[in-house]
């Protein structure tokens, strides 16, 4: 991606960049309109789930304008009169308006319209170079804005990112040492030895002989024998 000084103004206080993104919404809206839908085994899946992200996003939408109070604009060139936020949510993310507006977007074509999702995502890059060529506008009427971006990272929408680096943790740590049918059987392994852990407990509370206790011991050690391989799962 070019930084932000080297992106076109489109305008004064960068008029173009709005144009086009009232053009994609457009476009977002108008597939709602085109008679393509979902099949119906997943429509209702994908109805909720669009309804949960365009709810995410106008909260976003909403914390970002009150938040930026008189401040706020559709243009990205900065007001003369505004002041830097950096507080509330944009502690979280440095764009939150631009986010919620995308969350919104894709909520609307999961949810009704599965040709909207070419336009989202085409507004989404949209975003992503309006918000560099701001940046590079805020950096010039706020020097401590360079300090800002580096402690707030995520650009968009929070605590999406926590949520791909931790699934892709996740991916890469069972993926290469376990498949599908190993891992399911390793589950099945532990839940069993889980029980057998239980009927111990059980069978040593109740204990009334040298004899039971002996035998829901070496219950008892195998079972632990057994995590203790499992470490190398």
């Amino acid at each position: 991606m070019p930084s932000g000084s080297r992106l076109p103004e489109l305008g004064p206080r960068g008029e173009g960049w709005v144009v086009l993104q009232l053009l994609l919404g457009a476009a977002i809206a108008g597939c709602g309109f085109v008679g393509v839908y979902w099949p119906g085994w997943v429509e209702a899946f994908f109805g909720v789930l669009g309804l949960l992200i365009a709810v995410a996003g106008v909260l976003l939408v909403v914390l970002g304008v009150l938040a930026l109070g008189r401040s706020f604009t559709p243009l990205p060139r900065p007001r003369a009169r505004t002041r830097l936020r950096q507080g509330g949510i944009f502690g979280l993310v440095r764009h939150p308006v631009y986010g919620g507006v995308i969350l919104i977007g894709l909520g609307w074509s999961l949810a009704e319209a599965p040709l909207g999702l070419v336009p989202t995502a085409l507004l989404a890059v949209l975003f992503d170079l309006k918000a560099r060529r701001e940046e590079a506008w805020l950096i010039e009427r706020f020097p401590e804005y360079a300090a800002y971006r580096a402690r707030t990272p995520r650009r968009f929408v929070p605590w999406l990112y926590w949520a791909a680096h931790l699934c892709r943790a996740l991916s890469s740590a069972s993926g290469p040492r376990l498949g599908t049918v190993e891992l399911r059987s390793a589950r099945m392994r532990i839940v069993s030895r889980a029980s057998s852990v239980s009927r111990f407990c059980q069978s040593a509370t109740a204990a009334r002989s040298p004899t039971t206790f002996e035998q829901a011991s070496s219950r008892g050690w195998a079972a632990v024998a057994f995590w203790g391989q499992q470490r190398d799962l």
